[in-house]
């Protein structure tokens, strides 16, 4: 299986693997810096001059947090959050904000203020931190407004486009139109993975999916794990994605056992990875978590070498 993993440029082992022929591609996830930084991160890319093909990630229409205040009131508190894209929801079901990847399910909606741009949501049972992605899974109602890509994103991309990366990750992807709007931005000669996150994007590869050999669909199973929450649903939705596109990419919560500091993964892993190549997977991407750490890849990497000899023998 080709194995792509989630590094910036600035961490102390990307030099580690930056000629690391196990790798198929490096992924730059650019939520937490600012444009700034990624002038800088690019400059090391520049220095390092990476054999493995360079991936940059491209945040669309996801909402995020900016900016987070706690606010009291009596012997009870809520936040209020500035979000980076403007929502429309149900206010009057208060319904469930799923935050920390499906770890903190207390906080409630409250409210919406100034046209959607920032959120009211009741005590949750974690900090919140500019950069966090949030889901309304239990609001079919609940939509993202205004233009797919930020004014901030894009800049990034031309930060991107100057240092000559031409293969980009898109995330939240609902429609083919979403790939063309990128390919504006930096034209038509760039490989795209389509990140598939929630029902809205299943539903496009179900009804309106038409293969590019330019793009690559990709099972994003970190937020799709929270956004679909029936199971049956998520395993078909492991199945329809590879039908639709036999090169997808199954991404996230892949072998992650492997960043434990123990020498072999779990068996639980193993199967997975078994039922996935089963699936027709030939792609996978580690999660952000797992690369923070040199032993969490190599590690994995290990791994995919024996899981690789063990189908050849």
């Amino acid at each position: 299986m080709k194995t792509h993993v989630s590094l910036l440029p600035s961490l102390p082992h990307f030099a580690s693997f930056a000629h690391d022929s196990r790798l198929g591609g490096i992924r730059i996830n650019n939520t937490t810096i600012t444009e700034e930084e990624l002038r800088g991160e690019m400059e090391i890319l520049r220095q390092l001059r990476p054999t493995v093909p360079i991936w940059f990630d491209i945040k669309s229409r996801q909402p995020r947090v900016v900016a987070a205040e706690r606010i009291e009131e009596g012997d009870d508190w809520y936040w209020r959050i500035t979000l980076n894209h403007k929502v429309s929801a149900n206010v009057e079901a208060h319904p469930e904000v799923i935050l920390k990847g499906g770890r903190d399910r207390e906080g409630h909606l409250l409210g919406l203020e100034e046209d959607g741009r920032v959120m009211l949501v009741s005590s949750t049972a974690f900090i919140i931190h500019p950069g966090e992605s949030l889901h309304l899974p239990g609001d079919p109602t609940f939509d993202v407004l205004g233009e797919m890509i930020t004014d901030i994103e894009k800049r990034k991309i031309a930060i991107a486009r100057e240092a000559g990366i031409s293969r980009f990750y898109l995330s939240f992807v609902w429609d083919a139109e979403d790939a063309r709007q990128v390919r504006r931005l930096t034209g038509d000669d760039v490989e795209i993975r389509l990140k598939i996150e929630d029902p809205k994007g299943l539903d496009f590869v179900q009804n309106r999916f038409q293969k590019d050999p330019r793009d690559t669909l990709v099972l994003a199973r970190g937020d799709l794990c929270v956004a679909v929450m029936g199971i049956k649903d998520l395993l078909d939705a492991h199945r329809l994605i590879i039908e639709k596109d036999p090169q997808a990419c199954a991404a996230s919560r892949i072998l992650l056992s492997a960043g434990d500091g123990v020498d072999r993964v779990t068996i639980t892993d193993m199967i997975e990875l078994e039922w996935l190549r089963g699936l027709g997977y030939r792609s996978v991407m580690l999660c952000d978590t797992l690369c923070h750490t040199f032993f969490g890849i190599e590690s994995a990497l290990r791994t995919m070498e024996e899981f690789t000899a063990s189908q050849t023998n």
